[in-house]
Parts: C-alpha cells; sequence; structure tokens
C-alpha cells in the first residue's frame, strides 16, 4: 500500500490567545439543589407528622392498617425508582428481592433472636447482596433481555428458593415487646400505632438518603447511564460500577421493605413473592412518577386503599390485578408523568388563585423569608465551623447551596418563589479572584479557572465571567514545527475491522499540545470508526494508541477520560432528563472525590465538593453565554443550542484534549461562525482538539494541521491550507481530479 502523501511547509501563525477584559461585569447566582440544613429541616417536619397522625381524631384502626401497607409499598417502589427510574435498568423481579429480605428476618429473629430493628439490616443487607449478585449476572445485558434476566430470577424465588424449608423455616414470627411498661421506652410493635412509627420512620430516612443522593454525583451518574452510557463513559463514569451500585441501593430498600412485610404481618407465604406480585410493584412505581420519590408515597396510598376497597367488596374480590393493569395502561398511554405530574399541571390553576389572594399573602411571606435568611446564617456559620478555617491570608470563595428540600420547594412553587427557601454559603479552597497576575509583567495564561471575574460585595454572588466572544486576546508562543511540541495523542498503525468488513486500515496521526488537527474525508472514509478507537469504543485488530504518553490501546473508554480527553458525538449525547445545568454538572464527575456514603450523608466535604464543581459550571455558562438556558431541559432546546451545550460539557470535563465529531452538523451559518470562534478560544485556554468536519471551509480556517481519510487509508497529511489545495483531496470530494475538470471545460 502505497504511503500517504505528507504535504510539508511551515505552519500558518498561530491564533491568538485572549487577554483578559478587565470590565466589571454583575455578577450572578444559580440555584442549586443541595442543602444540609433545608434537608434536615424537612425530614423534621416529616417526623412530626408521623409521631401525630396515630392520635388524630379521623383515623380509625383500619385506616391505620392500611397506611402501614402503604409504606411497606412506598419501600418498594422507592427502590424501583432509584433503579427503573433513574438508572433506566428494568427490573421484573423485585418480589424475589423483598421476599428475601423477609425471609432472611425472619432466620434473624426466628433462629438467632435478633429484635426489630435491628433485623431491619439483616434483611436490607441480605436484600442488596442478592441484587448484586443478580446485577452481576445481567449487566451482560440490556433492555428486554434484562427485563427477562430479572423475571426468571423472580420465578426462580417463587418456585425455588422460597420453597425451601432451611430458608423458609422461620417465616412466621412472634415480636416481644421492647423496653418496660407505662414508659416512653416500651415498644410492642405488633401494635399497629407503634408499628405505624417504626414503618414510617423507616420510609422517611429513605426519602430522606435518596433525595441527597439523586442530588449528588452519584445521583447525577445514575441519570447519565440512562440517558447515555456512551456519553457516561466518556466523561469517566464507570457504567458496570454505577449499575452495581443502583442495584446494590434497590435491593437494600427492596430487602427493608420485607423486613416491614414480615414484622407487620407476623407472617409469610410464598404467595406472596410470585411473578405477579412483582408487576403489582413496577405498577406503583410507574402510577407514581418512575423517577419521583414523592409520586411514589402518594401511589402507595392510592393502592393500599386500592387493595383495602377490593377487599370489602365482594364484588371486586379477585380483580385487584386487573385494575392495577388498567391503571398503569392509563398512565403510559395518557399521563407519563404519573401523579408526580399533577402539581405541575395544576400549577397555572394556583397562578390565578394566588393572583386574587396576593393581598392577604404578603406579609406572611415577608415574616417567612426573614426566617429563612436566619436559618441561611446558622446553617452557613454551621458549615463554616465544620469545615475549619482556611489559612490567614486567603479570602475564600462562596458558593450558594440552596435547599430542594419538598417543603420549602412546595412552598417555593405556592407562592411564585418569593418564599425562598434558607441558603448556605460555603467555603471554597481557593480564592475566586481571578483577575491579572501578582506580578507585573508576567504573562496571562487563560484557563478555565483564571478568567476575568469581578468581585462583588454580595456574598451570594458567583463570580461573573466574561462571555468568550467578548474577551480580547494575545498571541501566544507556540513552536512552529510541530515536531518539538509534546504529543497528546499518537495513534499508530490503526486497523479496524467488523467482520470482513476493514473500516480503518493502518492509519497513524498524532495531535501535538495545543493545536487543532482536522479529520476530513468523505462519507464512509472512517472517520467516526477511527475516533471511537482513540475513545476506546471500537478495539483495533491492531496498532497501539497513546495518550498523554500512556499507552491506552486496551484501556475502556472511563479510563481514557480520565487520562483527560472529552469529546462530543456526532449524533448528540445530552441526558434529557437533566438541565443544561446538571449536564453541565455530570462532567465534573471525574474531579470530584467524594463517594456515595457522603452523598447519602451529605457531609461538610460532599458539600464543599458539590460547590466548587457548582462553581466550575457557572463559569462556563457565563463564559459560553448559556445562562438564558440553563435551567432547562435540553429536551426542550433547538439543535444548535445542544451542539454548543455538548462542547461546554466537554469543557467543564477540564480535558487538555478534546475531540469534535461533527460539531458544525445542523448549524447555519452564524451558528457555524460561532462554533469556529469557540474553538479558536478553546484552543488558546491551552487545549489541543481533534475535529471531524464535512464542512471542508470550516475546518480549514480554523485547523493547523489535517488527516485525510479515503476507504479507510490515510490519504494525506500536512498543513491545512496545502491539505485543502491537494488534487487528489479534491478528487476525494469531488469524485474526480481537478485537471479532468479543466480539459473537459477546454473541450466544449
Amino acid at each position: 500500500m502505497s504511503e500517504p502523501r505528507r504535504l510539508s511547509e511551515p505552519l500558518r501563525a498561530p491564533e491568538s490567545a485572549p487577554r483578559p477584559d478587565k470590565t466589571e461585569h454583575a455578577p450572578t447566582t444559580g440555584s442549586a439543589k443541595l442543602s444540609a440544613g433545608g434537608r434536615r429541616l424537612a425530614f423534621i417536619g416529616l417526623l412530626a407528622f408521623i409521631l401525630a397522625f396515630p392520635y388524630l381524631p379521623f383515623v380509625p384502626f383500619s385506616v391505620l392498617g392500611n397506611v402501614n401497607v402503604a409504606a411497606q409499598y412506598a419501600l418498594v417502589s422507592i427502590s424501583l425508582v432509584v433503579l427503573v427510574g433513574w438508572v433506566g435498568q428494568i427490573s421484573l423481579g423485585h418480589a424475589g428481592l423483598v421476599g428475601t429480605g423477609a425471609y432472611i428476618t425472619g432466620l434473624a429473629m426466628g433462629g438467632l433472636k435478633v429484635g426489630f430493628p435491628v433485623s431491619l439490616l439483616w434483611g436490607a443487607v441480605g436484600g442488596m447482596l442478592i441484587a448484586v449478585l443478580l446485577g452481576v449476572v445481567a449487566l451482560r445485558v440490556r433492555g428486554l433481555y434484562l427485563a427477562v434476566a430479572t423475571l426468571i430470577f423472580s420465578w426462580i424465588g417463587q418456585e425455588f428458593l422460597f420453597r425451601q424449608a432451611w430458608f423458609t423455616k422461620h417465616s412466621s414470627v412472634s415480636l416481644a415487646p421492647v423496653g418496660k411498661w407505662d414508659t416512653i421506652f416500651y415498644w410492642n410493635w405488633p401494635d399497629r400505632k407503634v408499628f405505624y412509627y417504626g414503618a414510617w420512620a423507616t420510609v422517611a430516612v429513605a426519602i430522606y438518603l435518596m433525595a441527597n443522593l439523586r442530588d449528588s454525583k452519584t445521583g447525577r451518574s445514575f441519570f447519565a447511564v440512562r440517558g447515555s452510557e456512551v456519553a457516561a463513559a466518556s466523561l469517566g463514569i464507570d457504567v458496570m460500577r454505577t449499575k452495581l451500585v443502583a442495584f446494590a441501593v434497590s435491593g437494600f430498600l427492596a430487602g427493608a421493605a420485607g423486613t416491614l412485610i414480615l414484622v407487620g404481618q407476623q407472617t409469610v407465604t410464598p404467595d406472596a413473592f410470585t411473578v405477579e406480585r412483582s408487576l403489582f410493584f413496577l405498577a406503583i412505581a410507574v402510577v407514581g412518577g418512575l423517577s419521583s420519590l414523592g409520586g411514589s408515597v402518594a401511589a402507595a396510598f392510592v393502592f393500599a386503599f386500592l387493595n383495602e376497597a377490593f377487599f370489602r367488596i365482594k364484588a371486586f374480590e379477585g380483580y385487584l390485578t386487573v385494575a392495577s393493569a388498567a391503571l398503569l395502561a392509563v398512565v403510559l398511554l395518557l399521563y407519563r408523568g404519573g401523579l408526580a405530574q399533577i402539581p405541575h399541571d395544576l400549577a397555572p390553576k394556583w397562578d390565578t388563585l394566588r393572583s386574587k389572594i396576593d393581598p392577604f399573602l404578603n406579609p406572611v411571606v415577608d415574616r417567612f423569608n426573614r426566617m429563612a435568611e436566619a436559618i441561611g446564617r446558622f446553617v452557613m456559620g454551621h458549615v463554616n465551623r465544620l469545615r475549619g478555617r482556611l489559612p490567614s491570608g486567603e479570602e475564600p470563595g462562596e458558593v450558594v447551596i440552596q435547599s430542594s428540600s419538598p417543603v420549602l420547594t412546595l412552598l417555593s412553587r405556592l407562592t411564585g418563589g418569593r418564599i425562598k427557601a434558607p441558603r448556605a454559603v460555603i467555603r471554597t479552597e481557593a480564592p475566586l479572584d481571578l483577575g491579572p497576575p501578582k506580578e507585573e509583567g508576567e504573562p496571562q495564561v487563560a484557563s478555565i479557572h483564571n478568567l476575568p471575574v469581578n468581585r462583588s460585595t454580595d456574598p451570594d454572588s458567583v463570580a461573573a465571567v466574561v462571555p468568550f466572544n467578548k474577551v480580547a486576546r494575545k498571541s501566544v508562543v507556540m513552536a512552529a514545527d510541530r515536531d518539538e511540541r509534546r504529543t497528546v495523542l499518537a495513534a499508530d498503525g490503526i486497523t479496524v475491522k467488523f467482520g470482513g468488513l476493514v473500516a480503518n486500515e493502518d492509519v497513524s496521526l498524532k495531535v501535538c499540545e495545543g493545536e487543532v488537527v482536522g479529520l476530513i474525508g468523505p462519507n464512509g472514509a472512517g472517520k467516526t470508526t477511527l475516533f471511537n478507537a482513540i475513545a476506546g469504543l471500537n478495539q483495533p485488530a491492531s496498532g497501539s494508541i497513546e495518550l498523554f504518553g500512556q499507552n491506552v490501546t486496551d484501556l475502556p473508554v472511563h479510563q481514557r477520560a480520565l487520562l483527560g480527553v472529552g469529546r462530543t458525538f456526532q449524533a448528540i449525547q445530552l441526558f434529557g432528563q437533566l438541565s443544561v445545568f446538571d449536564n453541565l454538572l455530570v462532567a465534573t464527575h471525574q474531579h470530584n472525590p467524594t463517594g456515595m456514603l457522603a452523598h447519602l450523608a451529605v457531609t461538610p466535604r460532599s458539600l464543599h465538593a458539590e460547590a466548587e464543581a457548582r462553581e466550575k459550571v457557572h463559569r462556563v455558562i457565563r463564559l459560553l453565554d448559556l445562562r438564558d438556558v440553563s435551567d432547562r431541559r435540553v429536551a426542550d432546546l433547538p439543535f444548535g443550542v445542544l451542539r454548543m451545550v455538548e462542547v461546554a460539557r466537554a469543557l467543564v470535563t477540564g480535558a487538555k484534549l478534546i475531540m469534535l465529531d461533527e460539531p458544525a452538523s445542523g448549524l447555519d451559518n452564524t451558528e457555524t461562525d460561532r462554533l469556529v470562534e469557540l474553538i479558536r478560544f478553546i484552543r488558546s485556554l491551552g487545549v489541543s482538539i481533534l475535529l471531524i468536519e464535512h464542512d471542508v471551509k470550516m475546518v480549514t480556517s480554523v485547523s493547523d494541521y489535517l488527516y485525510v481519510l479515503e476507504r479507510g487509508r490515510l490519504l494525506a497529511e500536512g498543513p491545512a491550507f496545502l491539505v485543502a489545495r491537494d488534487e487528489a483531496v479534491i478528487a476525494a470530494y469531488l469524485g474526480r481530479a481537478v485537471h479532468e475538470d479543466a480539459a473537459a471545460e477546454a473541450g466544449r
């Protein structure tokens, strides 16, 4: 095979770098979703309601029993929300996990004499271990095949495991009272009122912990995996590990629900954990709203009282499964959001009503806001005391973390946002003053962390960053010969085969530090295939790939991302359930050192990491001027904005090499010009770029060096302005050589 022709001539002068604009800009504050103080306030309010409910005059004995059943349903539904709603792993076998938790609880209580609520941990851990084992087996499949795998597990539990005498010999338990009679420490768990406290306290803790998890790094990784596994991996998320964590959390909650069922009923049978029961549990989660914790609780009440109605009305006896299926069908066909969607649909009507009661509501709102500010100051002081003081001489930056607790969020919605939840100001380890260097004459190096800002006297403000298209530029000194620069990416002799089809054959390319390298070629030339081989989505049949001097040929996608590689996709791979802000926040995953336990407990360290991540996203949003759409879901945005959001997400990763796969596809001329300006700006930040693009004019205008592929082989390489005039390259695009066109024209 002939060698690709290398067109040699000195590279043209590189584009200039941005110079910070010293003009002051008004800072903005952004909303955040995580607040330890707000969550604790919501939890205390929920706990107070639980304590008062059994003694309310309108609560008869039978209603209390149904509410206890609703607690069991709610816990199972929450476990399904985590696995199915947040991670997208369809489970038709949750009755098996619930049954496992129930029978393990029986073994602990009957055989080991472990009392309730300590036995709750036994059932929860048992359900978690079985769920992890199921996850390990099922992770090789997805979609329908995963659903079938979980269905088989439920059937095995129903027909085999739950009929083994050694496992089910303690299916009936009797709970002895705990504590001394006539004291507040006396707990007779079989009593409905007492059990009510244990059951709903368990549900309250589960909601609190899962809400914390949802709004954390771990929760965002869940939603990212559901939205696009490929995009999640490209941001440094270990997809397999994330799925296993979701299975573990879901199994833990399902096992705890099994404990509540055994303790509440005092006995269980295999018929309570059939395949049909798995479908019943899934119906509860779907009717409530598959991603909603609050919807799960609401649907649990609906199904618990449906169960009571179908038990008491003889004509309905035996038709509960049919009614559940019918309700599920209605939700799937007509009301996809489930019960959780009702508050959103009623919001316009409430706005009309609120306009009539505003004169009476305003004094109450003002009083509440004063109280909220006081709470915010208290939370801020508490968190800062836990964080400790920074070294003297450093002025800490401050980022607002605003509560999203259910109670305060509801009050904010009902009053049109005039009631504001308490806000905690979290210290960052480094100051936010990112102006000119202290030493006069020192060159200013632009970066995501070093942009012109304005320090405001408002303690709740986030530093304002100048948009990239308004930042002045100055020249950046770079070696004229690319061989003298550090190699960021080196692909050597890459051959990719799909069966008998050779998509790439012996292709070599490199990207050096601080340059834009274009990869062009006609349709079907193998550009995206080569891109995916570099990123780790395709395994080359031969050849090697080095990133930043390290051989990564056998590394998975997420580990390559951790080395400092970001990318966009030919078909946009954003996370549809998340807002623009949260899509960008997912990209901070690899720089957030906190783990799931810290997210569950909302530790000061996790709050601090969250504050730093949000600060970085705010900077990029202002840099790319995406403030107007930052709170909108990406599913509601036009195509051109989505392209910009995807580039912004790659930028948030802080990667030193960004791979752009046809970023101008679908853009109009104005949007393309803006993209070109953005690429030049990113390059001036010291980021290297590998670019695939069909718009030859665009790619040659922005690239320092070009590689041309044709039919999977490297046709030519060289400086962009030389490659664009090469006859072989023109022939590859037009189908014939330039001299043939000239001869045809002369013959007319």
